[in-house]
């Protein structure tokens, strides 16, 4: 029993280290690529508040915040429209963020 309650305890630590290992800065970069069908991760980009901004390789900006288990995204459409959505949930699972869009998901490592 001992052993079982030993186990468990370093499993449920390496899994804490683990989820520290993302910042919501990195959760929100991957799930900007994922969210908007970016090829690659977007860079920083000024933030808004508490949404942070970046930017994809044909220069889109988007401002993203990591509530929960949500992405939270804010950016301007191509007709200048404001635009929010709430529909992209992001899990940790050992060294692996997992980030599930309506219609993508995308698995990422801790490098």
């Amino acid at each position: 029993m001992k052993k079982l309650i030993t186990l468990a305890f370093v499993f449920l630590a390496t899994q804490a280290v683990a989820a520290e290992s993302w910042t919501d800065r990195e959760i929100c970069r991957a799930a900007t690529k994922t969210y908007f069908w970016l090829s690659d991760l977007p860079a920083d980009a000024p933030d808004q508040g508490d949404f942070m901004g970046f930017v994809s390789e044909k220069k889109n900006l988007y401002t993203c915040r990591v509530d929960g288990d949500v992405a939270e995204f804010k950016w301007v459409n191509k007709s200048s429209e404001k635009m929010h959505s709430r529909s992209t949930k992001v899990e940790i699972s050992g060294p692996s963020l997992i980030v599930k869009s309506d219609i993508k998901t995308e698995s990422f490592r801790v490098r």
